[in-house]
């Protein structure tokens, strides 16, 4: 428990550290993924970032990802359709992170965009589960 925990403050750290290095949004996806995939290794990485005002997508940086269709698909999701969460959920109550496991219970498959898309099997490439991290101004 006591690794865990120093493994979260140092990455939070290092995190903390490249917000403020004025990095294009670019280089700041790659420095974060990096650092992320030290202390949780993932299949994949996906930065986008999101119109304060509209909370719409406006780019998105991706290694690793899925196809367009399944893109799109969890785009429609996001943005028209209930389901765990969602990035401006998370965004409007001050969450920085989620696990969709935490968030179902442990059903993932409550999830539209696990059944749909995550799932493994469910498409050619799907990652299986995700923890989405929304970044948001202020937040601890």
């Amino acid at each position: 428990m006591v690794y865990a925990q120093s493994v979260r403050e140092r990455v939070r750290d290092d995190l903390v550290r490249l917000v403020h290095r004025g990095m294009s949004v670019q280089s700041y996806w790659r420095a974060v993924s990096d650092a992320l995939d030290g202390a949780v290794p993932s299949e994949g990485s996906c930065l986008m970032t999101m119109d304060p005002a509209t909370m719409l997508p406006t780019a998105e940086f991706v290694e690793n990802g899925l196809p367009a269709d399944s893109i799109s698909r969890l785009v429609d999701i996001e943005l028209r359709e209930p389901d765990y969460t969602k990035w401006v959920d998370m965004a409007r109550a001050g969450t920085t992170a989620a696990s969709l496991s935490d968030a179902t219970a442990g059903e993932l498959d409550l999830s539209r965009r696990q059944r749909e898309v995550r799932r493994p099997g469910a498409t050619p490439t799907s990652f299986g589960s995700s923890s989405p991290a929304a970044p948001v101004r202020g937040a601890r």
